[in-house]
């Protein structure tokens, strides 16, 4: 008796290795754009199934949050990551509100413009004070919320007054009060970052890639402003006019309370 060897189908083996590399393979962040609130954000997404939007802070872009946005992605959720209103690219307008209660407002008109009753928020620093404030007015979109680094609580801006390690970690919200502040941010390259960054992230070692990325967007003209502008209206002698931007920081500034789930991560 004979016995012929057979060859496997070449298609086969080529299908068999697709598959592999498709099983290993990342999400593509793509970069997309879209009109909110009178304004044109430019962020980043991946993925497809229910949206989660990432709110960055400062000094940050949302590049910060590029791991999650992989991982959440190939877990089966279309993760959405906004440029703060004055940090995107291309932009070279300040605009001459840049108030905690407006980066709320751009969240709540973001929501609609995805065209998304609920989403899940997760955000850090200043966004994580935008996810609260949309979870205060309209806790309808919101179907849970992951916040850091920022605690809704009356203590929280109690420690402002009573805490003086807190104080001292919060030196850079008090300089930014001053005439000194734009000019000190951008000198030597964004040296501040690096000293912000070291001081925050003491045990992590490789993000100078990344602050690369962060630099840039701070380069970018009206950028820098915006973000001392952030503090000084948010935190200075600044008076808001605007009804709907007002009930959005009464509420914050109240506290008040709200029945979104939240999960809050707080560094050591």
């Amino acid at each position: 008796m004979t016995i012929k060897k057979v060859k496997k189908p070449f298609f086969i083996s080529t299908f068999l290795i697709f598959i592999v590399f498709a099983m290993d393979a990342q999400p593509i962040i793509r970069t997309s754009h879209v009109k909110a609130n009178g304004y044109n954000f430019t962020y980043l997404e991946a993925g497809t199934g229910p949206m989660i939007i990432f709110l960055h802070g400062f000094p940050d872009n949302p590049y910060s949050f590029k791991s999650q946005i992989i991982e959440l992605a190939k877990a089966g959720y279309h993760c959405v990551a906004p440029y703060k209103r004055g940090f995107t690219p291309g932009d070279t307008i300040v605009n001459p509100i840049q108030h905690s209660s407006l980066y709320t407002q751009d969240v709540l008109t973001l929501i609609d413009s995805f065209n998304e009753k609920q989403v899940i928020l997760v955000g850090h620093d200043w966004g994580a004070g935008a996810a609260y404030g949309v979870a205060q007015v309209a806790p309808e979109k919101v179907k849970a919320m992951i916040t850091m680094a920022i605690p809704l609580s009356a203590a929280f801006f109690a420690s402002y007054t009573n805490n003086l390690n807190q104080v001292k970690r919060s030196w850079y919200l008090f300089f930014f009060q001053s005439s000194y502040a734009i000019d000190a941010f951008k000198n030597n390259d964004y040296a501040m970052i690096d000293t912000l960054w070291r001081d925050w992230c003491p045990g992590w070692k490789n993000y100078s890639d990344h602050l690369k990325s962060v630099k840039e967007t701070f380069r970018k003209s009206g950028s820098a402003e915006s973000a001392i502008n952030y503090y000084r209206q948010s935190f200075g002698n600044y008076t808001l006019t605007d009804p709907s931007l007002l009930k959005i920081q009464n509420a914050f500034s109240a506290g008040k309370p709200f029945s979104v789930p939240t999960l809050y991560l707080h560094g050591q």
